[in-house]
């Protein structure tokens, strides 16, 4: 029994999808996520990974972002940096708004060759602060599922992982349609750093 998995699939087929063929997109797309992470379980939570990426679209999704297209990037955001899926076979399955939304959430400085890792968060920073809204919005949520964890069960990383959403979180801001998803990560922010 998968909690998270039937919270998200009840509220799809209760209060998202209007047509059915929007939810066999979605369908489709979380099938494939499960088979793309089947052999990856989280760090510390010892749970199966793709109950990440389901609870990154859940938040999209609870914070008003209800696009097919949104929802299915947020299902496939870790795809292609942890799994080793292409761009390409994205768009040949799910399209190429829905690939490129992950494309552009997926990390591109992680090889050494761009330096150290502040050097390539930095990078990535710059990168990802011309990203489109949607892309932030998916950012915002992997924040909220991620940082949280980390901080609680790896102090030293993460005090070095706070730092740099941090920096990433002032860097995406400011986004009309991502209000809800900002408030909440400056909340999480201020509760972790010991702020009331």
């Amino acid at each position: 029994m998968n909690d998270i998995k039937d919270e998200f699939l009840y509220w799809m087929n209760r209060g998202y999808c209007k047509s059915p063929f929007v939810l066999q997109h979605i369908l489709k797309v979380l099938d494939f996520a499960e088979r793309a992470h089947r052999w990856q379980w989280r760090k510390y939570s010892h749970e199966p990974y793709v109950n990440h990426p389901i609870r990154v679209a859940y938040k999209v999704w609870k914070r008003g972002l209800r696009s097919e297209e949104i929802i299915c990037a947020a299902l496939l955001h870790d795809v292609i940096e942890d799994c080793g899926i292409t761009v390409g076979t994205l768009k040949g399955l799910f399209g190429i708004g829905v690939s490129h939304l992950v494309d552009e959430v997926s990390n591109k400085f992680d090889d050494p060759k761009y330096g150290n890792r502040y050097n390539r968060k930095e990078l990535e920073l710059l990168r990802l602060s011309g990203v489109s809204d949607n892309a932030k919005a998916i950012k915002l949520a992997d924040m909220l599922d991620n940082l949280p964890c980390i901080m609680k069960n790896d102090s030293k990383f993460g005090d070095i992982y706070f730092k740099e959403k941090k920096r990433l979180f002032d860097a995406i801001k400011g986004v009309e349609q991502n209000r809800y998803l900002e408030a909440e990560v400056d909340h999480m922010f201020k509760e972790l750093n010991g702020e009331k």
